[in-house]
């Protein structure tokens, strides 16, 4: 009844949102800005968080997730691929040497990012096939990407960080990529939404937005 109530009008109401903290400050957020802009009668609940979300306990519309998905009930679109790398300063590097080999990971201060399945291992794969797993240790845990980044910066370790978080870092010499020709995992970024094929016009007209406005995200900069 809704949904056929906003058909025959413009969409309208409210729009509640999940997304990672960092992604969502730096691309979702100036992405609602013009989606709003056209759309007066559409009201967004925005919640930013790096934790793991139940969108159909907490009824959300939308989630973006930065992940290898499992299978669910959920629906998922894939948007694109996104980068990540292993970081550190380059005084760190100078003083522990670089690691030619995610074996070598073993000895290096390592950070480790618990929102994972699994925060202490981390898994590599190589262009030929070649795979490895290393479980690290190290003097920071946290369940933010953020909060690494002063004490990567300080030369007290290396992390699993994704370019959104660490390209200015990079491109600025304060931090250091390493490993190149490995590949870490296969996470890309996710549009989810609840199980069921019929939804509101305002979530619709949300999901198409932010699809198309996401994709070209993804390609220009992952």
């Amino acid at each position: 009844e809704e949904a056929a109530f906003e058909s025959a009008s413009a969409p309208a109401g409210l729009v509640r949102i999940a997304a990672p903290l960092t992604f969502g400050i730096q691309h979702l957020a100036p992405a609602l800005a013009d989606f709003l802009a056209a759309h007066p009668g559409i009201k967004v609940d925005l919640r930013l968080s790096d934790a793991f979300v139940d969108i159909v306990g907490e009824g959300v519309d939308i989630a973006l997730r930065i992940a290898e998905l499992p299978d669910s009930s959920l629906r998922a679109r894939r948007l694109g691929p996104v980068a990540a790398y292993v970081v550190g300063a380059p005084a760190y590097f100078d003083q522990h040497g670089r690691p030619r080999h995610p074996a070598d990971l073993a000895s290096h201060a390592c950070f480790t990012y618990t929102n994972t399945a699994t925060p202490d291992v981390w898994r590599f794969r190589k262009s030929g096939g070649e795979e490895a797993a290393v479980r690290i240790d190290g003097p920071i845990r946290t369940d933010s990407g953020d909060a690494m980044l002063p004490s990567l910066r300080a030369g007290l370790g290396v992390a699993i960080l994704p370019g959104f978080i660490v390209d200015a870092d990079i491109a600025a010499g304060r931090l250091e990529a390493v490993l190149a020709e490995w590949s870490i995992g296969a996470a890309a970024l996710h549009l989810i939404t609840p199980p069921g094929t019929l939804r509101p016009a305002r979530v619709e007209a949300m999901i198409e937005f932010l699809s198309e406005r996401l994709k070209r995200i993804c390609v220009t900069h992952y």
